[in-house]
């Protein structure tokens, strides 16, 4: 089964779930090094954050790839907060 939620030039995007958790975590994959994890996307506290693999680069383009992702969940979970207030 394919997690991939997102996919870029440079990195894909796969969602995970950890036994006994409420929120998914994502893992950020490089496209050009096979089985290269390159960070991870996780809640923390009030927000989304990003924390990288220990001894990556990381280029503009791919940190805006992150980036616009979080921003996505974050606004996917504004929305249903606003749902779930009656």
């Amino acid at each position: 089964m394919d997690h991939t939620c997102f996919r870029s030039k440079f990195i894909n995007i796969e969602k995970d779930v950890e036994e006994g958790s409420r929120m998914p975590f994502y893992s950020v994959w490089s496209n050009k090094e096979v089985g290269l994890q390159l960070g991870t996307i996780y809640w923390h506290g009030r927000q989304f954050v990003f924390e990288p693999s220990e001894d990556t680069i990381w280029w503009a383009d791919c940190l805006r790839d992150v980036l616009g992702f979080m921003e996505k969940l974050h606004k996917e979970r504004a929305e249903l907060k606003k749902l779930a207030v009656p």
